[in-house]
């Protein structure tokens, strides 16, 4: 049982110190002076470094392990998502912003090879439970932030971004205390030494709808304050982000509930389909209309999100989880940066903020003409 509640834990601060940007992210624009493509850069930024943790991952595994790749990567996340707080001005925020993406990519990537080594036996369960603490964490950062977590601490964005670092660090000394009790019986050279690289056409295949959910989630987050400002919804934006960060872990504990739908397509081009149109509807229509189409949208990219991301658990073992969830993730978190940094750039240059929404939904509109998820 710890050992669940210990992937739950490392899970849910997989998305924690990206997410607690949003909630701040005007008090961020005003003292850093920033534009909208770098406001939004702030959370979609860790979704390009990302990629580099990830095909960085399989060496560190080599060398320090599974176990000590995780804790690794906690504790730089810990460490660099704290040095924002110190930051100077906009170069240095952006710096320490992605040196904790590439620290994130680095524990994201070894966690399925991880389940498959502490619960051999249940690995669908173990991925289930470790995506859902990651979907818990999404909503508590983005979600709880200003309506539990300010009237608390203060509404500081420093105080804010230092609580939820916290978090993180308590995960990586979990991680080394699980490490020390129970040992691994697999040296770390053998969990690496399948040094082939996963770059045909299924990465793709995964990859490509991989960042289309992820844009579609993150953007819509990281963009909300400038929806909410250009709609004159500013009012609403704490309910916004409840309820619409709520959704990812809905859709968790729906997968919780039906686990036989990890390794069809089928659920995964529903799911598509179903985004694509209600981000749609969410960019044309503002009102509590517009806040349950982001929140449909919400729920169906977290669900792409998901049944993707189990993938690499379910059709390899060891070292290859490590390498498929690499190369998947690199093409996957490319495109979740950059869809929602051509949005900005829209944004910037024709000053109608429903525009960074474009690029990510013409991207859920043609996996949907192309079907490219093939699972083997």
């Amino acid at each position: 049982m710890f050992v669940f509640v210990l992937l739950w834990v490392v899970g849910y601060c997989l998305r924690l110190t990206i997410l607690a940007m949003p909630p701040v992210a005007a008090h961020l624009t005003a003292a850093f002076d920033l534009s909208a493509s770098l406001t939004g850069a702030l959370t979609t930024l860790p979704m390009l470094t990302i990629a580099i943790g990830a095909w960085l991952t399989h060496r560190l595994i080599q060398r320090f392990g599974l176990a000590g790749t995780v804790v690794m990567g906690l504790g730089l996340t810990a460490l660099l998502s704290t040095a924002r707080v110190a930051a100077p001005d906009v170069a240095l925020l952006m710096a320490a912003t992605a040196g904790m993406g590439v620290a994130i990519g680095v524990f994201q990537t070894a966690l399925p090879a991880l389940v498959t080594q502490w619960t051999p036996t249940r690995i669908a369960f173990g991925c289930a439970v470790y995506l859902n603490g990651m979907m818990m964490g999404e909503w508590s950062a983005a979600g709880l932030t200003l309506p539990l977590v300010t009237p608390v601490i203060g509404a500081d964005w420093r105080a804010i971004l230092l609580f939820w670092s916290s978090l993180v660090a308590v995960a990586a000394v979990g991680v080394t205390l699980r490490t020390w009790l129970a040992p691994s019986a697999v040296a770390p050279t053998e969990l690496a030494v399948d040094t082939r690289t996963y770059w045909g056409r299924q990465a793709f295949s995964m990859g490509i709808p991989l960042g289309a959910s992820i844009a579609a989630f993150y953007a819509v987050n990281a963009y909300a304050a400038d929806l909410a400002i250009a709609r004159g919804e500013l009012d609403a934006l704490p309910r916004f982000l409840f309820l619409f960060n709520l959704t990812p872990m809905l859709a968790s504990f729906v997968v919780l509930r039906v686990s036989h739908w990890i390794g069809q397509p089928r659920p995964i081009w529903i799911a598509t389909l179903v985004t694509a149109l209600a981000l749609s509807v969410f960019v044309v229509t503002d009102g509590v209309v517009g806040l349950l189409a982001a929140c449909v949208a919400g729920f169906f990219a977290t669900l792409m999100m998901i049944l993707l991301m189990a993938l690499p658990s379910i059709l390899w073992t060891g070292s290859a989880a490590s390498q498929a969830t690499a190369s998947m993730s690199v093409i996957g978190y490319v495109l979740g940066f950059t869809l929602p940094l051509a949005g900005g750039m829209l944004v910037d240059g024709f000053g109608w903020a429903p525009l960074a929404l474009i690029p990510i939904a013409l991207l859920l509109m043609g996996c949907l003409v192309c079907r490219p998820v093939a699972v083997r």
